[in-house]
């Protein structure tokens, strides 16, 4: 599953707005409607926060092609 998938989801199933997902992801309100609208990956820690927070099912490659600091070690 995408983050942006990941996020309409929870956000869905526990009634939460923009604000409140992004103040439990540590991340500013315009960080979630970026990682929604796919103009933006998150880091590999709000990623993990993410999928292993919410138990989301996810191939294990595909957060860490998403992720910027993973770019950064290649």
């Amino acid at each position: 599953m995408l983050i942006k998938d990941a996020l309409t989801t929870i956000m869905e199933n526990e009634g939460l707005t923009p604000t409140q997902m992004a103040e439990k992801l540590g991340v500013t309100p315009g960080m979630i409607s970026h990682y929604i609208n796919h103009n933006h990956y998150p880091r590999l820690n709000t990623a993990t926060k993410i999928y292993m927070g919410y138990k989301i099912q996810v191939e294990p490659f595909t957060v860490l092609a998403l992720s910027t600091e993973m770019e950064k070690l290649l």
